[in-house]
């Protein structure tokens, strides 16, 4: 599944990955930070469905980071980035994802993915 990944996690200030199933499961998580900044994010997850429920894209702008949220039918994506991330290339990425995410889409298939080895 990194391999998939791979290109938007090499991307300048791009801090991590994460992809949330519609059941609010994390499917996949990578952070190129300190584990403790992904297990904030983590620990924000079901605040931020709630808040986001109908919402397909977001980009929220806080004072240090970014994060770019983009929903869809495989699940949510959410990227924290610094300040300086390109987004129209993170954006660019997540449209990309897309297409291989809905191939592999399908109750076995998806999961034997996301299994953690």
């Amino acid at each position: 599944m990194k391999d998939l990944f791979e290109d938007l996690l090499k991307m300048e200030d791009v801090h991590g990955s994460l992809l949330v199933s519609p059941e609010g499961e994390v499917m996949f998580e990578h952070f190129n930070t300190p584990p403790s900044k992904g297990q904030d994010l983590k620990r924000f997850l079901p605040q931020l469905n709630r808040v986001l429920k109908n919402i397909r894209e977001a980009d929220l702008l806080f004072e240090k980071m970014r994060i770019y949220i983009r929903r869809t039918d495989a699940g949510t994506f959410i990227i924290p980035m610094g300040q300086f991330a390109p987004a129209a290339m993170v954006r660019l990425n997540c449209d990309m994802l897309l297409p291989s995410l809905k191939q592999m889409k399908g109750g076995k298939g998806l999961r034997q993915l996301f299994k953690k080895k």
